[in-house]
């Protein structure tokens, strides 16, 4: 048995491959349910990994999305270990399995809940821990490392049971270590077009302390620094002039590069924040204010000129409002003053917010319906007939 002091640690998973179109029917199990499937895996192991029932086995009764387990600290883990060593220390070596169960549908904190927003895959993830002293352990875990992926099946008594307490369809239910699925999400986001993303969650899960640069398929870099994700992105004239763009002829090519551009961008946020590392927008350029709460704002021209100032909204299609531009508007012409740029869908309004509070305007913004651009200068513009549906003031 592990002593609670001191104990080494097997982080594992068994994960539940679905057949398409299955949904759990619950995320989470009763205590008593938790116990019962804690038994069955602990018979399987015995079955898998000789020495595994001289250790003690740690089991959380709940299904999670990888992106939930993949989080920098490791903390579903780190959490699992922390009841079950207290659970040592209080019983001694009566808790040879230990099972984690809800109450009235609830995990024991927030960090165990299931995100049911983060499901929808084809794949669950049940975490369970293998406890004992560092002799027995890592001779146990060197076998999981070497053996699961070949020979890890769950038992069909333990699919049977999951199947019928989780209301699920399963194609396979299989035995994986933590660097097992590392891999296996380094492989799903490489081919998914994202491998650059997982360089940096890879350096976040299992190299905190080391810096790490990416650079997307679009050209956008990304830094793992101090713990944290940040990026720099280009606002619309000074991606329109960088090498990235340097692809694109036609104007309307413009549009759809930049629309990808951000829309990559979103794409590596939503990433991210699933991955417990939400992207964070510093000051980029002497002339680009960003900001932490999903958008950045980028000052183009003097903000003291006469005028009455209104914001308007650049949309595509697909996307939605992609950029917000706060403009002065002062004989039948508007000048844009700043743009921001959302990239989470939370961020709109925060991003309307911010520009009323710095530039003295009101009310929603103008809707342009297209990214309104001078291809000549590469600039954001507001063109003239989006005048006309300005509100009347009195």
């Amino acid at each position: 048995m592990p002593n609670a002091d001191s104990p080494c640690l097997c982080l594992a998973l068994l994960a539940l491959e679905l057949d398409a179109g299955s949904t759990p029917a619950q995320l989470v199990l009763d205590r008593d349910a938790a116990a019962e499937l804690a038994s069955l895996i602990a018979a399987d192991l015995a079955r898998l990994l000789p020495g595994a029932d001289e250790l003690g086995l740690a089991l959380l009764g709940a299904v999670y999305d990888q992106a939930q387990i993949l989080r920098p600290g490791w903390p579903i883990y780190a959490e699992l270990a922390e009841h079950y060593t207290r659970a040592i220390r209080i019983h001694g070596d009566d808790v040879p399995v230990f099972a984690l169960g809800a109450h009235n549908d609830q995990m024991p904190s927030p960090t165990l809940q299931p995100e049911r927003e983060l499901l929808g895959g084809t794949m669950l993830l049940i975490p369970w821990i293998l406890i004992g002293d560092v002799a027995r352990a890592s001779a146990v875990g060197e076998l999981m490392e070497r053996d699961f992926v070949a020979k890890g099946e769950a038992s069909a008594a333990t699919a049977d049971w999951l199947m019928r307490r989780f209301g699920l369809h399963l194609q396979h239910a299989r035995y994986l270590t933590r660097n097992d699925l590392c891999a296996l999400a380094s492989v799903q986001l490489e081919h998914a077009g994202f491998g650059p993303l997982w360089q940096l969650l890879e350096g976040a899960l299992l190299a905190p302390e080391q810096n790490e640069e990416a650079i997307s398929a679009s050209g956008q870099s990304f830094f793992y620094r101090d713990r944290r994700i940040t990026a720099e992105p280009l606002g619309y004239h000074a991606w329109a002039s960088s090498d990235a763009a340097a692809y694109y002829r036609e104007p309307q090519e413009f549009v759809r590069g930049f629309a990808a551009y951000l829309f990559e961008l979103r794409q590596y946020a939503a990433l991210l924040k699933a991955h417990g590392l939400p992207l964070h927008l510093p000051q980029a350029s002497d002339n680009t204010h960003a900001e932490d709460g999903g958008y950045w704002i980028e000052t183009v021209a003097d903000a003291n000129a006469h005028g009455t100032r209104q914001i308007f909204a650049h949309e595509l299609r697909g996307l939605g409002v992609i950029v917000l531009t706060a403009a002065t508007v002062a004989d039948g012409n508007a000048q844009p003053i700043a743009h921001a740029y959302p990239i989470r869908p939370d961020a709109l309004a925060a991003a309307l917010g911010e520009l009323h509070r710095r530039f003295g305007s009101r009310g929603d913004p103008i809707r342009l319906g297209e990214l309104a651009i001078n291809h000549v200068g590469k600039m954001l513009i507001v063109p003239p007939q989006a005048l006309a549906n300005l509100p009347r003031t009195h």
